[in-house]
């Protein structure tokens, strides 16, 4: 008998794993992995039922699972997989990581439990907050704080990129090959209470694309926000954004690695993730991925780590009209809204510069 030996590593990458898969729902998990048939308890929205096992109960809003009156506190994933399979939870454990990594949640029968309705929704795929109908002020307000300009902003409106939804949240949708709707991710607007969550049943390694098939530089971001940041900065870009940098590895090897998804002639590659030293591994391991293929492999050779200095200044170059930029900026940024909101206040600063200068030059000789 062998033994695995991990490194550090190889054990931050199980236990990232093994985090993401106790979210999965013990229902999925009956339903997709063991084929068994689920129905609404007689007694509560709440619980389901299994038409092959009577004795099974399951509990959607703590997402655990009771068998008969013998298990008062339930078993969550693992231990429903290894009580079911009558295996150890090591093997639980392997079997439920390998699911969560092939896991496409867009072919899947998924159960959601509305505690507020009481009710319980089965669908496929995604499903995404109801849109409110009126103006979507709420969520112009929230985006430009990050001083991200009106022009994107109403952009990826007209786009359906983003929305407002009924309670005021803003909602970023990202499409799969077929420009369905296959991630999404809410953020709440209101300052007091800030989140932010995927909508049920989003395809996490998906991310956010924005296309421009009139550019052949490809940016990659570590959120949403970010992504529209750079957007502001460079609107011609064609950008990609993972929901966090917890799952940009991910992300990048899903996009990467599908010639569908990345079917842009790009010549550059960027990553505008910062520039501390964790960021600067991540991207050395996403360019070292052992389970590129030949389309990865390609695109990958072409990157590098986005300038500050340089971003700072094309921007300003851009917005002020101003050809060339001597200054230096010695700038350090952890992501691009913050770089965002210095290349503005430099622009505002050098603006008004020019303008005393122009209002001295003006003035009459003595």
């Amino acid at each position: 008998m062998s033994i695995k030996i991990y490194n550090q590593e190889e054990k931050k990458q199980l236990r990232d794993i093994t985090k993401e898969a106790r979210k999965i729902s013990c229902a999925e998990i009956a339903d997709n992995v063991y084929g068994l048939t689920l129905y609404r308890s007689k007694n509560s929205n709440r619980y389901l039922k299994c038409y092959e096992h009577p004795s099974l109960s399951f509990d959607l809003q703590k997402n655990l699972v009771f068998y008969n009156a013998k298990t008062i506190h339930g078993m969550g994933p693992y231990d429903f997989m290894a009580f079911y399979e009558n295996t150890s939870l090591m093997d639980a454990r392997k079997k439920l990581n390998e699911y969560y990594i092939e896991r496409d949640p867009r072919h899947l029968q998924l159960y959601h439990y509305n505690r507020t309705n009481d009710e319980v929704y089965i669908h496929h795929g995604m499903m995404l907050p109801r849109k409110y109908e009126g103006m979507q002020d709420e969520i112009r307000n929230y985006l430009l704080q990050f001083n991200i300009s009106e022009e994107v902003i109403n952009n990826m409106i007209m786009n359906s990129s983003i929305y407002q939804a009924e309670n005021s949240n803003l909602v970023a949708v990202g499409t799969d090959e077929k420009e369905t709707p296959a991630f999404a991710v809410i953020y709440g607007t209101n300052p007091e209470k800030p989140f932010k969550i995927e909508s049920q049943g989003s395809f996490t390694k998906m991310g956010f694309f924005v296309k421009n098939p009139e550019s052949d530089r490809l940016v990659i971001c570590d959120s949403v926000i970010n992504a529209l940041a750079f957007l502001t900065v460079d609107p011609k870009a064609n950008v990609l954004a993972s929901i966090d940098q917890e799952h940009l590895l991910e992300t990048v090897e899903y996009n990467f690695n599908s010639s569908e998804r990345t079917d842009g002639n790009y010549s550059n590659v960027y990553f505008a993730i910062g520039n501390e030293q964790a960021k600067k591994d991540l991207i050395q391991k996403i360019m070292q991925n052992k389970n590129a293929n030949a389309h990865y492999v390609e695109l990958i050779k072409k990157s590098e780590e986005l300038s500050t200095d340089n971003t700072i200044r094309a921007y300003i170059r851009h917005t002020s009209g101003i050809s060339t930029i001597d200054t230096h900026y010695d700038v350090q940024y952890k992501d691009m809204k913050d770089l965002l909101a210095i290349s503005v206040k430099a622009n505002e600063a050098l603006e008004q510069v020019m303008a005393n200068a122009k209002e001295i030059e003006d003035m009459p000789s003595i």
